[in-house]
């Protein structure tokens, strides 16, 4: 469902409503291993392995008028293109990606190189050459991690990922390429910005108010993989001796440390905006059981 304006004719000016326009297809697949690769009860050892993992597909099978005047609208000028708008095409993904292909900066002017949809190159952006770029919902997601316990030692590491995915480095357009350097700024700002013809760059010239150079609209340039792998949790934990949680009257007592988001590797160096940032934390623990 998506939400529709009321015509004039109906009185009720601006408002909102949600309707059926089209039609979707939902599958996927969701795996969940969990094995004890040592389950010895007589030594107090148990090592466990457990992995997960989903993949998902939202299809577009069927449009209406009203799509296709709405993909229509969110062409125009008159919209904000310096982000990739949404479009609903019959056999794609709801969460795509569309912007212009784009061949990069061209050495001689600085300027962006396009390829229009018929495959010729351009320094016009046009967006009728708007193509899927790429997929903001990745192909498999989850977690997998193991644990290890011996006698009153046990560990474990777990890690979430995310492959097959895509993502618009709005940061790139917003703090660098169309950024007004007297305000905020991404720190990239002057790194491979090209300044004079033969300049090989992968940036368009530094703009002292924003509006040097022509602003930069949604381009393949910025579409970056999402593949993401993050360490979620690092533990490790000591139970004390019956002998030593007795001394303070205690019937178990444990010693623990715990890392969360301990490293990453992959994802996407860009703006957090309103989204709560990645915070590492380190916690140690003691507990008791009177």
């Amino acid at each position: 469902m998506l939400p529709v304006l009321s015509p004039a004719s109906t009185g009720f000016l601006n408002f909102r409503y949600y309707d059926n326009l089209g039609a979707i297809e939902n599958k996927g697949i969701e795996l969940d291993l969990n094995y004890a690769i040592i389950q010895n009860s007589n030594k107090g050892i148990l090592w466990t392995v457990r992995a997960n993992g989903i993949h998902n597909e939202d299809r577009i099978i069927s449009t209406s008028a009203y799509l296709d005047s709405f993909n229509k609208s969110n062409d125009a000028m008159s919209v904000d293109q310096t982000r990739p708008q949404p479009r609903f095409v019959g056999g794609q993904s709801l969460s795509g990606i569309w912007a212009v292909r784009s061949m990069g900066i061209d050495p001689a002017t600085g300027q962006e190189k396009f390829i229009k949809a018929d495959g010729s190159q351009t320094f016009a952006w046009d967006a009728t050459d708007k193509v899927l770029a790429g997929d903001l919902s990745p192909t498999w997601q989850g977690s997998f991690g193991t644990s290890v316990t011996v006698k009153n030692i046990s560990a474990g590491i777990y890690f979430n990922y995310q492959v097959g995915g895509s993502y618009y480095n709005q940061t790139l357009a917003d703090r660098l390429e169309n950024a007004d350097i007297n305000y905020n700024v991404d720190q990239r700002a002057t790194a491979n910005r090209w300044q004079r013809p033969g300049d090989v760059a992968t940036y368009k010239a530094l703009s002292v108010n924003g509006m040097l150079t022509s602003p930069t609209y949604a381009t393949t340039r910025f579409v970056e993989k999402s593949d993401l792998l993050n360490c979620s949790a690092i533990s490790l934990d000591y139970s004390l001796p019956q002998n030593i949680a007795g001394m303070i009257k205690a019937k178990a007592a444990k010693i623990g440390f715990m890392a969360n988001n301990a490293f990453q590797s992959g994802g996407i160096n860009a703006e957090k905006g309103i989204y709560y940032p990645v915070n590492r934390t380190y916690t140690f623990s003691i507990t008791t059981n009177f």
